[in-house]
């Protein structure tokens, strides 16, 4: 049987509206300007090659006239010999080096543009294009699930913990990047939900239920499975529970087993010095209704004298010098935890401030720091984000940028490939 296809048109409510005539229809606007170094720097790139490789035309073209030229053997093998002498050096004879030759050109000139580009930025830090070595370079699924655990380096623990109103999903990607990125690696995850529905609570509470957490979970493991390193990754107010849980008497048998502290957006040293007036005035909004503990403590008003603040004492007992590497992420995008206090560094208006709370905050900053510095061993980065963010409500208020550590698969994927997976081994 021969069967005809037929195509019958759509429901007429599915079909789509016609045009309007061409008088009628609106111009196509022209395409938005972006002001932006990247663009500028590409620009000029794609500039510089384009004149390259006209240059190089012309020559072709030249070389192509005299070749129809009636010359001897002799004088055109000279011309050749010329041609090429003037487009590669002279140690690169074959067709194979002379692709080398132009992808090492191509490199230089990307090497000659990036350094032009960070010295207009002032930037005087590391950016992943530096990186000639991944921190990771096998593929993902390249060892089975089931070999982990004859990994010969042990069990790794790493314990992720929520920020403000969240729960134990917000570090998924992290966990998931992670495990792709280290197969053959004994990982074990733990994702703590006893905050999840409480956040709002004071600290004091928090850490109890981390630490009874922590205690419960590592308490199930049976040797030889006894995680053998701990590490931590915390977002937001979750990195001020993991400092003051590692601080507790109950977690010090545990100090030696430290290996790595991820901060994300974490508020270390409070939300003191925000320059944003709208997130400042939300912040005492949620204070009020909430009675929350947690806000009051951020903001150092929990007690009197500010040296006898949450804060302040978590500063004066830090225990982030026990772990082998801290790694601190802030960004200048993010209104809701200031980069000063996400970085762990003074800012201007606390320098410039004369007042007992700038001093007990730089006296904070030290109290944290001096433990890592007289400590070699220790590796302390900071981590300045800038995220591509489109223009709404929530980026204006420095929402997106808080949670893009989150919820961004590009900013985690790449931190972990390019850097952040060595950490964790």
């Amino acid at each position: 049987q021969l069967y005809e296809e037929v195509r019958l048109p759509p429901p007429r409510q599915f079909r789509d509206i016609p045009l309007p005539p061409e008088p009628f229809r609106d111009t196509i606007p022209p395409p938005d300007s972006v002001d932006n170094l990247l663009y500028h720097m590409y620009e000029t790139v794609k500039e510089a090659r384009w004149n390259d490789q006209h240059r190089l035309a012309m020559r072709q073209k030249k070389f192509s006239e005299n070749s129809k030229k009636p010359v001897s053997r002799t004088k055109k093998n000279r011309v050749e010999q010329e041609y090429y002498e003037d487009e590669i050096p002279k140690d690169i004879k074959s067709d194979d080096r002379i692709h080398s030759y132009n992808s090492v050109e191509d490199n230089s000139m990307f090497q000659k543009y990036k350094e032009q580009f960070k010295k207009q930025m002032s930037f005087t830090g590391i950016i992943y294009s530096d990186a000639h070595i991944l921190a990771s370079t096998l593929p993902y699924f390249h060892i089975s699930e089931d070999l982990r655990m004859f990994s010969p380096e042990g069990v790794h623990l790493i314990v992720c913990v929520h920020g403000l109103d969240g729960n134990s999903a917000d570090l998924r990607l992290v966990k998931t990047y992670i495990k792709l990125g280290l197969p053959g690696a004994h990982l074990e995850f733990l994702m703590s939900e006893r905050n999840q529905g409480d956040t709002f609570s004071d600290f004091e509470r928090m850490t109890d239920r981390l630490v009874n957490e922590i205690l419960s979970h590592i308490s199930s493991f049976q040797l030889p499975h006894y995680p053998s390193r701990i590490s931590f990754v915390g977002h937001s107010l979750g990195t001020i529970i993991i400092r003051a849980a590692v601080a507790r008497p109950q977690m010090k048998h545990l100090l030696p087993k430290m290996h790595t502290f991820l901060s994300l957006s974490g508020p270390h040293l409070g939300t003191l010095y925000n320059t944003s007036g709208l997130v400042n005035m939300g912040l005492w909004f949620m204070q009020k209704v909430k009675k929350s503990g947690t806000l009051l403590q951020l903001s150092l008003k929990d007690a009197v004298d500010i040296r006898q603040t949450f804060l302040y004492r978590l500063a004066q007992n830090c225990h982030l010098s026990y772990f082998k590497h801290v790694l601190l992420f802030g960004s200048s995008q993010d209104r809701y935890v200031p980069p000063h206090s996400a970085r762990i560094e003074l800012c201007k208006a606390a320098i410039k401030d004369t007042s007992p709370i700038g001093l007990a905050y730089r006296e904070m900053v030290n109290n944290i720091l001096c433990p890592i510095i007289n400590k070699p061993d220790v590796t302390f980065i900071r981590y300045d984000v800038h995220h591509a963010l489109p223009n709404t409500a929530n980026s204006l208020i420095g929402r997106a940028a808080h949670i893009a550590v989150l919820d961004s698969d590009l900013f985690i994927e790449k931190f972990l490939v390019v850097t952040g997976l060595k950490y964790f081994r």
